[in-house]
């Protein structure tokens, strides 16, 4: 299965689920989708939601950030293990993630998000794993 998700297609995969969440935070931010989907449907008021979904945008960009470097789309300003270090933190990130889906009291956090963040951790650590990949995600 490793052969299967080369390191290139993991990196594009995580790379557009990350766009994906960023405009669905924005959407949130934006009250189209209600805050109570996300954050364990802990979020009592707007300004929590707000002040949450801040974090999450910057955590997302983040990300996509390092992701961006690892595959040369950006200019990296770190070394590759840097970039290693911080991917599998991600995949850590990730995983603990979807056990606070799945002990989530929200349907659509454990039905749709603990299983997107847990293949999230294995792409991550996929990547992680890679020895490079190169300019756009194709792995070298």
């Amino acid at each position: 299965m490793i052969r299967f998700i080369t390191p290139a297609r993991a990196i594009n995969s995580v790379m557009l689920t990350l766009i994906a969440v960023l405009m669905f935070h924005v959407l949130i931010l934006l009250g189209v989708v209600p805050y109570s989907v996300v954050w364990g449907g802990r979020i009592e008021s707007v300004e929590e939601m707000r002040i949450s979904e801040a974090i999450s945008v910057a955590v997302n960009g983040l990300m996509l950030w390092i992701l961006a470097m690892k595959s040369k789309r950006l200019r990296s300003v770190m070394p590759e293990r840097a970039l290693n270090a911080l991917i599998w933190a991600m995949a850590i990130l990730f995983g603990l993630n979807a056990i606070g889906n799945l002990l989530s009291e929200n349907d659509v956090e454990r039905m749709v998000f603990a299983p997107l963040t847990l293949l999230l951790a294995a792409l991550c650590a996929r990547v992680a794993l890679a020895k490079e990949v190169g300019r756009g995600g194709e792995a070298r």
